[in-house]
């Protein structure tokens, strides 16, 4: 019964379709900077080699107009889940051409282009489109108030695992004793790199421990409900600070905002609109029980296999 209550308990459908809009935008945003930045043309198109996955060198970039295609399609996929159009056949169209740019050259796999792949394939169990969607509004599916918890249940356990691991690849002599690879990256920095002597080494040791300190900590923060308030503005200003001073990009972004969303604080749920659901779903059939069985098992091998270090 424990264990029905918490994967089954009714929850508000509004903090999935909002999670939905940003996932799309991200992947819309993404594939687009992509493009204009002329990263497509630079890694698949100019490249003199790639570098292929081990036992997948059959996969090849496609001639310079295909490539660009690929990429307009999968901008254009990112946005139609964004606005809920066409939904499955949106995240599948995303999904498969995603996976095919991920293995076409292993050096350019960074963490978000895995990430992006997760997103996409949870998202492909869940009925994200049945609330403010265009699938709605065009009279493809009805609206819902309410999904299973297990929806939300899965993106923060995911996102658990994304900020624990983090801290705990930062475990090591290079991290801890030699502050690298902030040492590098704040000796070249527009902010810090004319800064010298102790005063660096302060500024690049605190950075360095405080980063661990967060990702090991970050999740306890905001699932706790008298710290929540404290763990997402600690998680916003961690990310808005990467974005400024390392340029990580559109991740910060994307992480700051849907960390606060997954995570919300009391204001945030009275802003949106959040309602509190009670009982549990009378839908919970034996397809959504093997839909989390699955999920679930999913996310463990994540737990004893993390793929950050291949």
């Amino acid at each position: 019964m424990v264990i029905m209550k918490m994967f089954f308990q009714k929850t508000d459908i509004r903090t999935l379709a909002l999670l939905r809009m940003l996932i799309g935008g991200w992947f819309f945003v993404d594939y687009v900077s992509m493009i204009i930045i002329g990263r497509v043309h630079e890694a698949y198109i100019d490249s003199l080699v790639n570098f292929p996955f081990y036992g997948l060198e059959f996969i090849k970039p496609l001639p310079a107009e295909g490539m660009y295609v690929i990429f307009v399609l999968a901008a254009l996929a990112g946005a139609g889940i964004a606005i809920g159009y066409r939904y499955y056949l949106s995240l599948s169209v995303f999904f498969v051409i995603h996976l095919y740019v991920f293995l076409i050259d292993i050096v350019y796999s960074l963490n978000k282009f895995y990430l992006f792949l997760i997103l996409a394939f949870v998202l492909f169990f869940m009925q994200a489109h049945r609330y403010w969607s265009q699938d709605v509004k065009q009279g493809r599916v009805t609206p819902i108030d309410w999904v299973p918890r297990w929806n939300t249940l899965t993106f923060q356990v995911f996102y658990g695992l994304i900020y624990t691991y983090s801290g705990i690849s930062k475990l090591n002599p290079d991290w801890l004793l030699q502050a690298e690879p902030l040492r590098t990256f704040f000796s070249h920095n527009w902010l810090f790199g004319s800064v010298e002597g102790d005063i660096f080494e302060v500024i690049i040791y605190t950075f360095t421990y405080g980063g661990m300190i967060f990702d090991l900590t970050i999740t306890w923060l905001l699932v706790n409900r008298k710290t929540n308030v404290f763990g997402n503005i600690w998680q916003a200003s961690f990310h808005l600070l990467n974005f400024f001073l390392l340029g990580i990009g559109s991740l910060s972004l994307f992480m700051a905002a849907s960390t606060w969303l997954l995570f919300p604080t009391k204001w945030l749920k009275k802003k949106i609109g959040l309602q509190r659901y009670d009982g549990i779903c009378e839908t919970s059939s034996v397809h959504q029980r093997w839909v989390v069985a699955g999920l679930s098992v999913f996310m463990f091998i994540h737990v004893l296999a993390p793929h950050r270090h291949y």
